[in-house]
């Protein structure tokens, strides 16, 4: 997996995918996208484009072993905040395929399962819709612009 570090002066992110990944995921019949950004086919095959970006691990330190878990389980996790796939059927999915690829990638198997533990416990949180902090639109009646000809 290419990818870049992101100054995080500049972003709120650590990483940018560099070039497009596809890993088997597992989660069979859903076929969603969030076009340029991350797919996800019904054979289970899950696509995260070139250019997305995502905050590496969590709450664990941040590796060599976390980083293309944290990629996967951020893309996935982003899927189920915005309402493309079920919390209740693909979250432990997600989680597991987290602590799978943390194993494949070297990591110690006690440790994964720590890891998957904390996903459990305080993951949730991060599958619901992010709440938009922006001020609302105040349209004021009492103006009414027309283009003068």
């Amino acid at each position: 997996m290419k990818y870049r570090e992101i100054s995080k002066r500049k972003k709120s992110y650590n990483y940018e995918l560099a070039e497009t990944i596809s890993i088997q995921t597992g989660i069979l019949g859903c076929n969603v996208e969030i076009p340029k950004f991350v797919k996800l086919t019904p054979d289970g095959i899950l696509t995260v484009f070139a250019g997305y970006a995502w905050d590496g691990a969590s709450g664990i330190p941040d590796s060599k072993i976390t980083r293309t878990a944290s990629l996967i389980h951020d893309a996935l996790y982003q899927l189920i905040r915005e309402g493309l796939l079920s919390r209740e059927q693909h979250r432990l999915a997600a989680d597991n395929l987290f602590r799978d690829i943390c194993i494949a990638r070297g990591g110690n198997k006690t440790i994964a399962g720590i890891y998957w533990q904390g996903l459990r416990w305080f993951g949730e949180k991060a599958t619901y819709p992010v709440k938009n902090d922006l001020e609302p639109v105040i349209e004021d009646k009492d103006i009414i612009l027309r283009n003068v000809a």
